[in-house]
Parts: C-alpha cells; sequence; structure tokens
C-alpha cells in the first residue's frame, strides 16, 4: 500500500471518528433523528462496518480496495524491451468493446 493509500484510509477512520464527535454533541433529543438521517449516511457511504440496514453502492473502502488492486497489478509489471511493451498493449487493450473499431 502506498502512503497516499494508507492516508486514504486512515481518513476513513477520521471521518468516522468525527461523524460520532459531532453526534455525541448534539442533545440527546435531536442525536436519534440525526442517527437515523445524516449520520448513519455518513458512516454506510465510508464502508460496510456500522450498524445501518442498507449501505452504499460504492464506498470510500471500495475505493480504496479498487486503488489498492490497481496499483499492485501496475506495480508488478515491467519491460525489458520495447517489444515486451508492445506485446502486453496487444494483449491487454484499454477497452474491450468491439464496436469502437467502427468509431476509429
Amino acid at each position: 500500500m502506498t502512503e497516499d493509500q494508507e492516508r486514504f484510509e486512515e481518513i476513513i477512520g477520521e471521518i468516522s471518528e468525527l461523524a460520532k464527535e459531532a453526534l455525541d454533541l448534539l442533545p440527546e433529543d435531536i442525536q436519534e433523528s440525526a442517527k437515523s438521517y445524516w449520520y448513519s449516511h455518513i458512516l454506510c457511504s465510508l464502508n460496510d462496518d456500522h450498524e445501518f440496514i442498507g449501505g452504499s453502492m460504492l464506498h470510500m473502502n471500495d475505493s480504496l480496495e479498487e486503488w489498492s488492486a490497481s496499483h499492485e497489478s501496475n506495480s508488478h509489471v515491467q519491460f525489458n524491451t520495447q517489444e515486451e511493451w508492445d506485446d502486453y498493449v496487444a494483449r491487454n487493450p484499454l477497452s474491450n468493446d468491439e464496436d469502437d473499431e467502427d468509431n476509429i
């Protein structure tokens, strides 16, 4: 995991902690409605580590996992020659759409 990815992961935790702190600052009679709305939305957008039913189609932790997987797969690819690079590009096109050839 890169330094930026580690910081991103820390930010997820910090947002969770700050949301909880903000909720706790509210008077008790306001906390329940806040917890049901904005607090639950914040936590559900971070990851699946919450007490609420439902979640987010794409939360911050998903983005971190995708970023990490992308970085790992890209960091292991090394080419010693132009021919190796050309071979790699030929086998790994940017798009899988068959219609792309018609648009060129």
